[in-house]
């Protein structure tokens, strides 16, 4: 599958998924759908990065970049906890939520769930005020002060 090509691409023509509005709202979930994978099974880091590309349908394939930097603040905030794993090509930290993790889960998911239906908010917002202005005629904010 090309990276950022997926069936819900396809489904949605015209959504770039590499757009940073998008790719901000989906790193905003990192922290949390990492520790939900790894409260599924322990995990190492590049099994994390195939398991959020395969349930973005390869909309979404985090860098390891992005990845590991998040998976070690998880860590150091005592909500993972990591061993190194020898491998026959190289060894791997496999990674597995701590009691502390599994606390923090819940309150994580509902600051997630209230960023992300204040998001929601603010484009519906947007998208309303972007249809009115086209249906108007009016292109941009003509006329428009910060106070209106």
């Amino acid at each position: 599958m090309v990276k950022g090509k997926s069936a819900h691409s396809a489904a949605t023509p015209g959504i770039d998924y590499g757009s940073p509005v998008i790719t901000g709202l989906i790193r905003g979930m990192l922290p949390f759908a990492l520790m939900k994978l790894i409260e599924e099974h322990p995990r190492h880091g590049s099994e994390l990065i195939r398991a959020i590309s395969d349930m973005t349908g390869g909309a979404w394939t985090p860098s390891p970049g992005s990845v590991y930097p998040v998976l070690r603040k998880l860590e150091r905030e005592g909500h993972l906890s990591g061993e190194w794993e020898r491998t026959r090509s190289a060894p791997k930290r496999i990674y597995q939520l701590t009691k502390k993790g599994r606390q923090a889960l819940p309150d994580l998911r509902q600051r997630l769930v209230t960023q992300l239906t204040t998001a929601r908010h603010l484009i519906d917002d947007h998208l309303a005020a972007l249809t009115h202005d086209s249906e108007a005629g009016d292109h941009g904010h003509q006329g428009k002060t910060v106070q209106d």
